[in-house]
């Protein structure tokens, strides 16, 4: 898959990324300092990145336990964190989990969260 990074928005992206969740995205808090420079990245495949670790932490997170997303910028690099409180992956399991296409027994779902973004891909 081509990538084309380029100076983007986290925010933006982040906001692209909830907006195809619908009401399930009110059960994610973001918090990001008003400082936070922009991130080299091609937002379409970010997006689709972000989407798929939410999609995750909403389906194992226990109900009522919110997700939080928080970035922040380490030099010249910005970390994005999507912290929960579901049960983690196995440690036998976690080298597998970064594996293309691969799904660690999960089944129930065909597709990731959101219906595809409306944000343009500019």
């Amino acid at each position: 898959m081509p990538v084309f990074p380029r100076p983007a928005d986290l925010g933006e992206i982040i906001a692209c990324s909830l907006d195809g969740f619908g009401p399930a995205a009110r059960a994610v808090t973001v918090d990001f300092p008003p400082d936070l420079p922009q991130v080299m990245a091609d937002p379409p495949i970010m997006e689709r990145i972000i989407v798929n670790l939410i999609g995750n932490a909403l389906r194992y997170s226990p109900t009522g336990s919110p997700l939080l997303l928080t970035a922040g910028a380490y030099g010249d690099q910005v970390e994005l964190r999507v912290i929960d409180r579901g049960p983690g992956i196995p440690e036998a399991e976690r080298d597998r989990a970064f594996m293309p296409f691969e799904r660690l027994g999960d089944t129930s779902s065909p597709t990731g969260g959101g219906s595809g973004s409306r944000c343009p891909a500019a």
